[in-house]
């Protein structure tokens, strides 16, 4: 790199023509769209729709996301809808959402919603899982079921990163409002909970804990 003088981004789009797989050029892309200041937003965007033409289902979804942002709606969705039907865990997640909130001109439907952040939850899709708790917590587009919710968001927590902090946020709420029960123990697991949630950064934990008086 220092005989040629090229930085290693430079170095990386002067070997471009000789990746040959699909990972590595998508690597390639997600490298571009990391390092965005110093690359044409729109030659990524390239890069991610050629992939996603050839069927690469996460260049699918970026590429559909991006297209969302453009305001072409219908590209949007059909292509989101390619990286779906390939069981991509987070056009699925996407799909969810959009049904959810009635997005790109499709009609708002919690049924559907719910059935796709349940497949991506399968899939191991956290976020996806989060969604599902709290539907079935609120009873949208499934039956309602607190205890379900709880020990999806009980799950949720075990890890450490932005989500198990959302799901102790929610558990924590859960516990203290009284549908699991008014016991010392839920109670207190409730202020467990928020108080976690509070040191993982979830900026509505002290707001419930000072609700509570906690």
């Amino acid at each position: 790199l220092e005989a040629t003088g090229r930085s290693s981004s430079a170095t990386a789009d002067y070997l471009l023509p000789i990746m040959t797989s699909m990972e590595e050029r998508y690597e390639h892309a997600r490298m571009r769209q990391k390092n965005h200041e110093q690359y044409d937003g729109m030659e990524t965007f390239q890069m991610f729709k050629d992939l996603a033409e050839e069927g690469h289902a996460a260049s699918q979804c970026t590429t559909a996301m991006a297209l969302r942002a453009m305001g072409k709606h219908a590209e949007c969705l059909e292509m989101l809808t390619r990286a779906a039907s390939q069981d991509n865990p987070r056009a699925l997640t996407q799909m969810g959402v959009f049904h959810y909130n009635g997005d790109c001109g499709l009609e708002a439907s919690h049924e559907k919603s719910i059935e796709y952040y349940r497949k991506a939850a399968e899939l191991g899709e956290r976020r996806a899982m989060l969604h599902v708790a709290m539907m079935m917590e609120e009873g949208e587009g499934c039956e309602k079921n607190a205890e379900v919710a709880a020990d999806m968001y009980r799950e949720l927590t075990l890890d450490d990163d932005p989500i198990a902090a959302e799901a102790a946020y929610h558990l924590g709420v859960l516990c203290l409002s009284g549908e699991l029960g008014r016991s010392i123990k839920i109670r207190a697991e409730g202020m467990t909970m928020l108080k976690e949630a509070e040191y993982g950064g979830e900026p509505g934990a002290r707001k419930a804990l000072d609700y509570y008086g906690l």
